[in-house]
């Protein structure tokens, strides 16, 4: 929402404040600007690990070798093998999507370990994935994808169905110009069909369990089921028809009941099978495409009219809609393992993971795979940066391994595969005398388009913040309306999100409590959060500022360091370190992709990123250390001490904006952090054990989530709804930097427009005064790149001796300028004995005197 500098369009209410939203005008974002982008994040952020199995072990969970020969058994060893090519030929790109998605979707099918899935495998290189809107997403399509929802009873019953009508071609052939027999032979598997459709049903019926049509339909399901998969014949069939109908009615509310008299078996199958389809093709976002629902309408309609002719999988796919909200891990697919295709490769796939963080605001990290023919690089990325294996996966040999990272990539557990187990999506129950929020996880499965918003300055979530760091004890928080959300897309930094919120219920264990509706929650405090990626062993805002309200600085009322649930059940803080569970890398080349020549120039030992960041942090990697290394191009300085943060053009305050229009970092990170020699006891000393060196001597960069909730709120100066207003907060900023520095040995070091702010009422209560009319104050904002330090630089200006050859020189360059002879001792005292800033600053000074006068005039 745009705010206006006019005053009824900016309503002062404590409540309800008007706060300005991010730019939704932004130019459509390019190929090639996400190219450059992805650049320049990774050109100093990229690392690798030795070995897959290194990578396997330290992100996913083992998988029992009973298990993965099971597995093979039931999926067939040949079926590893994607694509047969004859000699000569050429293996053609788009001849792998389907076979890989196949298998993805086999091993899944066959899995019966105890992990629970929530994701399949598809591939939809042809077709647009979708976004919410002003999201201004590049036109890129991954060409597969691991996405969420389970589809085992889909796939179970596609099969069921290609048997069944299979066996009843066979018998039509084998009966040609007999009498036809009804029932048909026993050999038919008819009752694995019959609890195929109901599995399927049940299954679709759980998606939609908050709606009261189908509160017993589930029950129903079940305890019909024994009946009918024991007496199996063409009413029974039916029975299981209607059910499949029935849950697609409740789902979509635009269903007719199909007549099934009359109807034979090959008939009865054609409909479940189109039935199956729709259900599932317009979940979860069962409105989000009109033109399918059309199309997938019209065949249905041909079929209910007798006109019976069954859409191809072909047809179907090219319907189906992929949302980039609900992409788990993209994939990229390339024919051959040459070494140009694995460049390229590689950094479209970092292109996809970026998109993956840019659109989905819950994701800490994100998994990414890279397939060269029958081979499989996996990625990592998160707001450190990036991370590769260095060897790769062949689907066609190492079958455990593929089966391990596709089961974990399928199965773990969502908050392990980056989506944040601190926010929730909340959306508004369907009911209007008695409306209730509803909260959900964004991988739960009957999550649909509705609990979004139309974008993502329309979503909602409810944010768990600690009450002290890495706490398990704290409150969960609304967002009313977000302040800025751009910055998702960063791939290595900040990545600063901005909600305005109002707190909802306080829990002891914010992993088995989550968010509760209470009544009345409207009429809360309205409060600004900041939700940051920051370098890890920083300042926190909050002890910048101190506890004390101070006039004319935004006030804080906590800053805390997030913490997760590790895979062993232990709450950790939620560092990159800590994420990554301390994997053994090592720096590596990037350059529009990897380079593949710098994993075999020379050999070294990966350094293992042991932590001594804090005692709480506890996750292990448990893959062993190797001696086996990857080379390194030594001209290329990956070294990473700085916070590479993106700027502000969009809100946020992440870095410092050139002339170029290039990020600068403006956090200077050395072992002496203020002017003299000893170090301010209240911010922590650098340490360089913090971020271990490796072998090759680069650094990596810990970052910790960090949560910052502040009580000011405002607009942005550019706001200003009169001249007055606009001098009185400039007025009044300044104060705050000075209040900063001398109350508390604070130095901003960002003032911008954007972190001076028009605040609603009289800075009078915090600064007792005399009554005053104005019902805005100016507020400074935004201590992210502050310094703090107790000792400075004692300098009295008034004790300099302004020498006479240095005035009597200046003086002749000034002749011209009348009136200053009086103040030129004062203009050279304050610039401190600077002879040119002296000379630069007299020569301006009858040009201030006159601007002054004519704004008192």
């Amino acid at each position: 929402m745009s705010v206006q500098p006019e005053e009824q369009q900016r309503p002062l209410s404590h409540d309800a404040p008007v706060l300005p939203r991010g730019s939704q005008t932004q130019a459509t974002a390019t190929v090639a600007k996400l190219e450059s982008m992805v650049e320049k994040y990774l050109a100093k952020n990229f690392r690798v690990t030795d070995t897959a199995t290194a990578f396997l072990d330290a992100f996913f969970e083992p998988i029992p070798s009973e298990d993965i020969s099971e597995i093979v058994d039931i999926v067939k060893k040949e079926t590893f093998i994607l694509v047969k090519v004859t000699k000569g030929e050429k293996a053609q790109e788009k001849a792998f999507y389907e076979p890989f998605a196949s298998l993805a979707n086999k091993i899944l099918c066959a899995y019966r370990g105890p992990m629970k899935i929530h994701s399949y495998w598809t591939t939809r290189a042809n077709n647009p994935v979708k976004s919410l809107k002003d999201e201004n997403i590049a036109d890129i399509r991954p060409d597969g994808a691991c996405v969420v929802g389970d589809i085992r009873t889909l796939l179970e019953l596609r099969e069921r169905i290609k048997l069944f009508s299979d066996e009843l071609n066979n018998f039509a052939l084998n009966n040609l110009g007999k009498e036809p027999k009804d029932p048909l032979p026993e050999v038919f598997n008819l009752p694995k069909f019959i609890e195929a459709t109901l599995l399927f049903a049940a299954n679709q019926a759980q998606t939609l369990e908050r709606k009261p049509a189908v509160k017993d339909i589930c029950t129903q399901i079940h305890d019909r089921m024994a009946t009918l998969c024991e007496n199996p014949d063409k009413a029974s069939l039916c029975e299981a028809l209607d059910f499949l109908v029935q849950v697609a009615k409740a789902g979509t509310g635009d269903w007719k009941p199909l007549e099934n008299e009359g109807d034979d078996y090959k008939q009865l199958t054609h409909r479940i099978n189109n039935v199956m389809e729709k259900m599932w093709e317009r979940q979860p976002f069962d409105s989000a495409d009109a033109l399918y629902s059309a199309d997938i309408d019209k065949a249905i309609t041909r079929l209910v009219r007798g006109k019976v002719k069954t859409l191809s999988r072909a047809q179907l796919e090219n319907m189906r809609t992929l949302w980039w909200l609900r992409i788990g891990t993209p994939i990229e697919m390339k024919p051959t393992s040459s070494v140009k295709h694995r460049q390229e490769g590689s950094a479209q796939i970092c292109r996809y993971m970026q998109t993956v963080l840019k659109t989905q605001l819950c994701r800490k990290f994100v998994f990414g795979l890279l397939i060269c023919n029958h081979h499989l690089r996996m990625f990592y990325c998160d707001r450190s940066g990036l991370i590769a294996s260095a060897e790769w996966i062949n689907l066609k040999t190492d079958h455990d391994k593929f089966i391990r990272l596709i089961v974990n990539l399928s199965a773990l557990d969502p908050c392990h595969l980056g989506w944040d187990q601190n926010m929730r999506l909340c959306s508004k129950a369907n009911d209007k005398e008695k409306p209730e929020l509803i909260f959900s996880r964004p991988t739960d499965p009957d999550v649909t388009l509705d609990n979004y918003g139309s974008s993502a300055y329309d979503t909602n979530w409810a944010i768990f913040v600690p009450e002290a760091d890495i706490a398990r004890v704290g409150r969960w928080y609304l967002t009313v309306k977000p302040i800025s959300v751009d910055r998702s897309e960063v791939m290595v930094g900040r990545a600063t999100l901005i909600w305005a919120v109002k707190a909802l219920n306080h829990v002891t264990d914010f992993t088995n409590e989550g968010p509760v509706h209470e009544p009345g929650y409207e009429k809360g405090r309205v409060r600004i959060l900041k939700h940051t990626w920051s370098l890890y062993g920083d300042p926190t805002e909050s002890t910048y500022h101190g506890v004390d309200a101070m006039a004319n600085v935004a006030r804080i009322t906590s800053s805390v360091k997030a913490g997760f649930s590790d895979r062993s059940g232990i709450c950790v803080e939620d560092s990159t370190r800590s994420l990554r569970y301390h994997i053994p890398t090592i720096s590596a080349s990037w350059n529009h992709g990897i380079i593949e020549s710098s994993l075999r120039t020379r050999t070294g030992t990966l350094a293992k990123e042991t932590s001594v960041e804090t005692s709480n942090t506890t996750g292990k990697a448990k893959g062993k250390q190797t001696d086996k290394g990857m080379g390194m191009d030594d001209n290329l300085d990956n070294r990473n001490d700085n916070d590479n943060d993106e700027g502000k053009d969009t809100g946020d305050k992440g870095g410092q904006v050139t002339g170029k229009g290039k990020a600068t970092d403006k956090t200077t990170r050395s072992k002496g952090q203020g002017s003299s020699s000893h170090p301010d006891q209240r911010v922590p000393v650098f340490d360089e054990s913090r971020n271990p060196k490796d072998d090759a001597g680069k650094v990596f960069t810990s970052r910790i989530l960090t949560y910052t909730l502040i009580e000011s709120y405002g607009w942005p100066i550019h706001f200003f709804a009169s001249l007055e207003e606009l001098v009185r907060t400039m007025r009044d900023a300044i104060q705050g930097h000075r209040n900063l520095y001398f109350g508390r040995g604070v130095l901003h070091r960002d003032i911008s427009e954007g972190n001076i702010l028009i605040s609603p009422g009289s800075i009078d209560k915090l600064r007792p005064g005399p009554n005053v009319d104005h019902t805005t104050y100016g507020c400074l904002i935004d201590l992210d790149h502050a310094k703090q330090s107790l000792q400075r630089i004692k300098y009295d200006p008034r004790g300099l001796d302004f020498d006479y050859e240095s005035r009597k020189f200046i003086g002749s360059k000034l002749s011209n300028y009348a009136g200053l002879g009086s103040k030129l001792d004062d203009i050279w005292r304050r610039c401190q004995g600077d002879d040119g800033e002296t000379y630069t600053l007299a020569r301006q000074f009858p040009r201030i005197e006159k601007s002054r006068s004519d704004f008192d005039k």
